[in-house]
């Protein structure tokens, strides 16, 4: 993959990438984009209508180079968690998706359980090989209904997804967990050259 030189005027994204937040109205994930793309948080709730797209750089460790780094340029589409609408325009908030960061809270057991149907969503459009990482978000608000680490293991080990307990609020695992999503998808671009070498 090229890179390029820090010198003089703003560095260049080596690399373009959509990634789509899914799930559930209210598990947050307007706020973990405006945490992760500003460093800031809004304690009121506003649902998000139709799809808001934020943008951001950063560097991940490049899989192909160890000790040396990837610029990464993200488009991160922010969608409504409505599932009507999520089938009507899933082509439209899927499509191209690099990455998606499937978003549940840990105080809503159900937000956890309507991820597989998300990630089905998601799938149709994207294809199976889409890279997923799933958020348990809200962990700074833990009360009675707090789904068990235990449980979201379960789940997320069947899929064989990575997961974060993540807070918006607090910031915790917010970056790790974007970083996340973009150096996994970095290295399923990696791989097949890696492992290119069987005769025709």
């Amino acid at each position: 993959m090229a890179r390029h030189s820090k010198g003089g005027g703003r560095p260049q994204a080596d690399l373009t990438i959509k990634i789509t937040l899914a799930g559930n109205p209210g598990v947050g994930k307007t706020s973990l984009t405006r945490r992760f793309v500003s460093d800031t948080f809004e304690e009121r709730y506003i649902s998000t209508l139709g799809t808001k797209i934020s943008s951001k750089e950063f560097a991940v460790d490049d899989p192909g180079q160890p000790g040396s780094s990837v610029t990464v340029g993200a488009a991160i589409w922010d969608i409504m968690g409505n599932h009507q609408f999520r089938e009507l325009l899933k082509d439209a908030f899927f499509m191209n998706a690099a990455g998606v960061l499937l978003v549940c809270d840990v105080n809503q057991p159900e937000t956890l359980y309507d991820l597989p149907q998300w990630y089905e969503a998601v799938a149709s459009v994207a294809g199976p090989n889409v890279t997923v990482v799933v958020l348990a978000n809200k962990s700074d608000q833990r009360g009675p209904k707090t789904i068990p680490s235990s449980e979201i293991e379960v789940l997320c080990h069947e899929f064989r997804w990575p997961w974060f307990e993540t807070s918006a609020k607090t910031g915790a695992n917010v970056e790790a967990a974007f970083r996340r999503v973009a150096a996994d998808h970095l290295r399923t671009l990696t791989r097949p050259t890696d492992a290119a070498t069987p005769a025709a």
